[in-house]
């Protein structure tokens, strides 16, 4: 919770969710947070460029293993 990865509620949830971090944790998946799959990439600075290839090569990856969408509209 203190690099602000996940909330204190998906921290205190005791089933069915979860974090899942790369290595050098700049990127991240939570499984059943607010939604069913959140992938987001932190990285230092205005390295838009770079966090978007991470989540791209991440979302690639997560596709072949996984049937999901994306939704057409969203409350958050």
């Amino acid at each position: 919770m203190e690099r602000h990865l996940i909330s204190r509620e998906h921290a205190a949830k005791n089933a069915g969710s979860g974090l899942v971090l790369n290595p050098a944790q700049s990127l991240s998946v939570m499984v059943n947070e607010e939604d069913h799959l959140r992938m987001q990439a932190l990285l230092p600075g205005l390295q838009v460029k770079p966090a978007w290839q991470g989540i791209d090569r991440l979302d690639t990856h997560l596709e072949k293993a996984l049937p999901y969408a994306f939704p057409t509209t969203s409350a958050t």
